[in-house]
């Protein structure tokens, strides 16, 4: 192996956020045997995972409250699905009539209340606006207007409370992604200048195989990323 140029040798800055695969490499090389600075590959590789738990997608837990929302929900939808049904049975005409219009749309939509919400609010949402198409008046005389009337609060209270989270939540993870991610290149930038310090006041074969492989990673990295905006769209079939 060639022995690095040492007169000159300056360890490049990231002066853009890092993509955690190019920091990752960066971390290997500082760990790697023989180099002199493995105490600070080890406090960049704490920081790259800490930011990669961050930004790794990751099951959403949508809280105690929605949950209870949801049980309401649950409810509604079981019990005006049992309300028709008693409609459907009552000796009045007018009443069975109106409940049979109203069943009709319950009966193509089957019970999701043991989906995912994803699911069972889709399924819900295309529920209510097919009822929305009937006259109140349809509602009442099949006695479900009340259930009905609930289980729409309930949609919206659903609806509401869960944008309402992911928004905090997302606004959280994103402050948290974009303090994580500083804190790595700061770390970054601070071995940058140690090591560029040293290879001013008094230079060494080691530290200079590590700013010759680390300015190389780098380079590769700036390389792929240019092949990749100047790579031409796929045609599709």
């Amino acid at each position: 192996m060639d022995t690095p140029q040492i007169d000159g040798m300056q360890l490049k800055y990231l002066t853009y956020d890092p993509l955690n695969h190019l920091i990752s490499r960066i971390v290997a090389v500082l760990l790697a045997e023989g180099s002199p600075e493995k105490a600070l590959g080890e406090a960049l590789e704490a920081d790259r995972n800490a930011f990669e738990a961050l930004i790794r997608p990751q099951k959403s837990d949508l809280g105690v409250t929605l949950s209870e929302i949801d049980r309401h929900v649950d409810h509604f939808w079981r019990g005006t699905r049992s309300q028709l049904k008693l409609s459907l049975e009552n000796p009045n005409e007018g009443v069975r009539a109106a409940a049979e219009k109203i069943w009709a749309v319950f009966e193509a939509t089957p019970d999701q209340t043991r989906a995912k919400y994803e699911v069972e609010y889709g399924a819900l949402s295309a529920l209510l606006l097919k009822i929305a198409a009937f006259d109140e008046e349809i509602l009442e005389k099949a006695y479900v207007n009340h259930w009905i009337q609930a289980l729409r609060d309930g949609f919206n209270a659903f609806k509401q409370k869960q944008d309402q989270k992911s928004e905090a939540k997302l606004e959280t993870e994103l402050g948290q992604a974009r303090k994580a991610r500083d804190q790595m290149l700061d770390r970054y930038n601070a071995i940058v200048a140690r090591i560029n310090a040293i290879m001013v006041l008094s230079p060494d074969e080691a530290h200079a195989a590590l700013v010759s492989q680390i300015n190389q990673r780098i380079e590769e990295h700036r390389q792929s990323e240019k092949a990749g905006r100047r790579a031409p769209k796929e045609t599709p079939a």
